[in-house]
């Protein structure tokens, strides 16, 4: 696929796996609060999660799938640190060259 915009083609994947087991949904009441409404259905329904992949590579699909596994793994980690622990208040680093 190539956007206008974009300078070259891109591969789009869509993977999908079937869930297993309870699922939660989150809504948001009038108050602000977030509630999970957990969901049950008949054992005999299907239930999937999907995930589209914009890329450039040309790796084996399963191989591209743990490539964006492995960087939301590594991006988690950062944002715990920077939002979770209070780091994102604390203004940027800035080098002053002496002068």
């Amino acid at each position: 696929m190539q956007l206008s915009g974009w300078s070259h083609h891109r591969r789009v994947l869509v993977l999908r796996r079937e869930l297993k087991g309870a699922v939660a949904l989150a809504h948001q009441r009038d108050d602000g609060q977030q509630e999970f409404a957990f969901i049950e259905t008949a054992e005999e329904v299907k239930r999937y999660e999907y995930v589209v992949l914009v890329t450039s590579l040309f790796d084996a699909i399963d191989e591209l799938a743990q490539h964006y596994r492995d960087r939301a793994d590594s991006e988690n980690a950062f944002d715990e640190l920077k939002n979770h622990c209070g780091w994102g208040d604390l203004p940027p680093v800035v080098s002053i060259a002496a002068r």
